[in-house]
């Protein structure tokens, strides 16, 4: 909470958007703690806390990364990475 009203809401809506959490500009302090109310899912927190051991860098979840045919060829479906923090 305290970091957030030092960095102030347009700060953490850019912050917190960057990891993918698509926020609108005009959340209450109650999300800094967790208290969302539109659809933040736990799959989307995972995701913005992952960048946390990545070096700074978000990576949307994911389970597949790559796909291979019976005739050898590979798909690549790795989410390019971003530098969030």
């Amino acid at each position: 909470l305290k970091a957030f009203q030092e960095a102030g809401t347009d700060n953490a809506v850019k912050f917190a958007n960057n990891l993918g959490m698509d926020l609108p500009s005009d959340i209450p302090e109650s999300y800094s703690i967790g208290g969302f109310d539109d659809g933040v899912s736990s799959l989307k927190m995972a995701g913005a806390f992952s960048a946390f051991g990545n070096n700074g860098y978000y990576n949307e979840p994911h389970a597949v990364t790559s796909v291979e045919f019976n005739d050898g060829t590979k798909l690549d479906l790795t989410p390019d990475s971003k530098a969030a923090m």
